[in-house]
């Protein structure tokens, strides 16, 4: 049975071949000229006079090739992560912010009712918020937005997660998604919107969370699998070393690169992620692109993958 397991992706669909001596290249692949990153005039050229994006195919090529400016992700990241409906006027989303904002009251004011006397018969619920305090006053405090001890974006990060634990209990809170919910509250400078950016985004990453660890298991066997094509002879070499299960990349795909990269660099990866037409695990594809980049290190040293 676990040789069955091995051989499963989980549904990953890869490239089925690759070209260049000592692998490390994709055949077809070339530089182009990068264009600059969307802009707000280019953006807002791109709906109607009643507010529709109609642009769709172009907004999402822009922002996959090029990226956006940091004006423009605001409003953008709410298509991108289908917060907003694309056809949708702006009068439609005017409309459709006063409802999730008093969703958000309503699902905020689920937990901040809970009075001492109940949360003290109320084990999960006290396990849950202490969880959340001790990942929010590590999570990003060397940004001046996050610096203050007691400042609103600290505080307004502890309510996003708290009450994404009552608009989905049964997954709550897990290690890592303060890390995922920062950078939307960064991006939106407001509460509400921020959250149901990451209710959003928690939709498409929730099984990462899931306490059976089976969509990790299948992202990281669709890893190995991308790494043998890509690059047999790194392959090779990490199954001599016994790091086939790619378990030093666990963090990397957990969190899609949070913690690696700079904090602009991760807000622009992250919408090249979203936009991407080929396919909606780039993620996987850039995990194997570091690890081909540092393939002369990996090969040369006697590193521990552990």
């Amino acid at each position: 049975e676990e040789e069955e397991e091995d051989d499963d992706d989980g549904g990953f669909e890869l490239v089925e071949a690759c070209s260049g001596e000592g692998g490390g290249r994709v055949g077809g692949l070339g530089r182009r000229v990068q264009r600059p990153p969307l802009s707000e005039e280019e953006f807002a050229a791109m709906f109607d006079g009643e507010g529709r994006l109609v642009a769709v195919q172009a907004f999402r090529e822009r922002v996959f090739g090029s990226g956006m400016e940091p004006g423009v992700r605001r409003e953008a990241w709410k298509y991108l992560l289908g917060v907003y409906p694309v056809g949708s006027t702006a009068a439609e989303r005017t409309a459709l912010a006063v409802r999730l904002r008093k969703q958000y009251d309503v699902l905020r004011g689920q937990w901040s009712s809970i009075g001492r006397e109940q949360a003290a018969r109320f084990d999960k619920w006290r396990e849950r918020c202490s969880r959340i305090d001790k990942d929010v006053r590590r999570t990003d405090r060397a940004l001046p937005f996050f610096s203050a001890e007691r400042g609103p974006n600290i505080r307004a990060l502890r309510h996003i997660l708290l009450t994404y634990g009552m608009y989905n209990f049964n997954l709550g809170y897990c290690q890592g998604m303060s890390d995922l919910a920062s950078p939307l509250l960064y991006v939106m400078r407001d509460e509400v919107e921020a959250f149901w950016c990451f209710a959003a985004l928690m939709d498409r990453l929730q099984g990462n969370f899931d306490s059976d660890q089976r969509s990790m298991h299948c992202q990281l066997l669709a890893l190995r699998a991308l790494v043998q094509v890509l690059d047999p002879q790194l392959h090779a070499h990490l199954e001599r070393h016994e790091a086939l299960t790619y378990f030093f990349t666990f963090r990397w795909v957990l969190i899609h690169f949070k913690r690696e990269f700079k904090y602009e660099e991760v807000q622009r990866l992250w919408e090249a992620m979203w936009a991407c037409p080929f396919t909606p695990h780039l993620h996987l594809y850039l995990v194997a692109a570091v690890l081909i980049h540092h393939r002369r290190a990996i090969l040369e040293q006697d590193l521990d993958f552990d």
